[in-house]
């Protein structure tokens, strides 16, 4: 009798053992993951980021309340993560539930559409083409803007363009932002010059009505291959104009001296 009780009893203790094994085995299980890669998408509301590796598939994990988020060395929050932030993560694969994300300082890039600009405030607000949310860049004086390759102002950035950025995520000051339009173009004969208005009138060589062409700091106006300014147009010059047939600004009015030329 006394037997089959430390029989039974040992045979307890050995469950009990490798019940106490197993537990934290099958907790362990759930596979951790690390990934380094840039937020390519963020949801605020669901708080679930997509990053994008240097290779492989994109991944969208959920950071949960209790993640630990570092920003520059210091604690941060879901809030301060923005599309274009390079980023170390941990999470479970199983749930892709993030536990640890950590951004790598340095200069992100995105690249979408400018939903808004405010000339007042100095920024403008691009919508990522990967989606989420959009990212507010602050434009001051050291900011490179480029439209069509030419230098340009932030005035000159319009709701709609698809732009390419690169800024600063600890300022969110923009460093570059370019944007590039196809452009329509066509010949003609200068009909009327507005120096105070900032448009030239040109009257299409094949026929139509007259095109109003506004002019910015980007128009480049060239004479013989020498840049001039719109002062030096005279109403009756042959010209061949490029234009942004959304909002008709100019990229370039090239004045055709041939035929004035041929007359000498």
């Amino acid at each position: 009798m006394f037997r089959k009780f430390v029989q039974a009893l040992t045979a307890l203790f050995v469950v009990s053992a490798l019940l106490s094994v197993a537990a934290p085995a099958s907790a362990a299980a759930a596979p951790k993951r690390a990934l380094k890669g840039t937020i390519v998408a963020i949801d605020s509301r669901a708080k679930t980021m997509t990053v994008a590796p240097l290779r492989g598939a994109k991944v969208k994990v959920r950071v949960a309340r209790g993640a630990t988020i570092t920003r520059r060395g210091k604690a941060s929050n879901f809030a301060k993560l923005h599309v274009g932030d390079k980023v170390n993560l941990k999470y479970n694969a199983q749930n892709n539930q993030a536990s640890e994300v950590s951004d790598n300082p340095g200069l992100y890039e995105i690249k979408g559409t400018v939903e808004s600009v405010d000339t007042t405030a100095g920024t403008l607000t691009i919508a990522s083409e990967e989606g989420g949310n959009s990212v507010t860049l602050t434009v001051d004086a050291t900011t490179a803007l480029e439209r069509n390759g030419a230098p340009a102002t932030l005035a000159d950035m319009l709701v709609g363009d698809k732009v390419d950025a690169k800024y600063d995520s600890a300022t969110m000051l923009a460093v570059f932002i370019k944007t590039e339009v196809e452009n329509s173009d066509f010949k003609g004969t200068v009909a009327a010059i507005d120096t105070v208005a900032n448009t030239v009138t040109v009257t299409p060589l094949g026929g139509g009505a007259d095109v109003v062409l506004n002019i910015s700091e980007s128009t480049v106006f060239v004479s013989n291959d020498v840049v001039i300014t719109i002062h030096d147009l005279v109403v009756g010059d042959l010209v061949e104009a490029e234009y942004d047939s959304v909002t008709m600004i100019a990229s370039k009015i090239d004045v055709d001296n041939s035929s004035s030329s041929a007359n000498h």
